[in-house]
């Protein structure tokens, strides 16, 4: 079954007024049932995008010609950014790994049940990936700033974070999908 999410986040105080959302980046399973557990909120908002909009072009030489005539074959969108999923508590840090390895489990098909899974994401308020629908492709993370035990000053005690890793950075490559070829009209941002 298929869902659209417009903004998953509606806060209201405690006098019923309305106040604006947070503005967090969530990757969403686009065919789910249950999109708070086939989704993953970015702890903080990546320092850039790299967007590939890579055009296809084939050369075809012809006799006497100094330049080759060229012919366009398709076209291949992708998205990459860095996820830093950084943690100091215990808590958080098991979070951290979770969510890194759900986005790793993103990449891939679950066993012979699913196919790799459509994305949806959503960037805060804005529509900047409003119609868009991705595959993840990639998403390696290193592991790093390991912590067995510290001094809790608070409690008098050592903690142990059982050599969770305080820092995940994590890299991410999305290919964009459609089920129509696109049009400049798809293509081009309104908002």
């Amino acid at each position: 079954m298929a869902i659209e999410i417009t903004n998953p986040l509606s806060v209201l105080t405690k006098k019923g007024r309305s106040v604006p959302p947070r503005s967090n980046i969530h990757i969403v399973k686009v065919d789910t049932d249950d999109p708070e557990k086939d989704s993953v909120t970015l702890p903080w908002i990546p320092k850039s995008l790299d967007f590939d909009p890579m055009s296809k072009l084939v050369a075809m030489p012809s006799i006497g010609r100094n330049l080759p005539f060229y012919h366009y074959t398709g076209a291949e969108d992708s998205l990459e950014f860095i996820i830093d999923w950084f943690f100091t508590d215990d808590k958080s840090r098991t979070k951290a790994l979770h969510s890194a390895t759900k986005m790793e489990s993103f990449s891939k098909s679950n066993g012979y049940d699913e196919v790799l899974p459509r994305l949806k994401i959503i960037w805060g308020g804005s529509n900047i990936f409003k119609n868009s629908i991705w595959l993840l492709e990639h998403a390696p993370y290193r592991l790093s700033n390991w912590v067995d035990h510290v001094w809790d000053f608070h409690k008098d005690e050592y903690v142990s974070f059982e050599l969770l890793p305080q820092q995940i950075i994590q890299e991410v490559k999305f290919k964009k999908i459609s089920s129509h070829n696109l049009t400049y009209q798809d293509i081009i941002f309104e908002r």
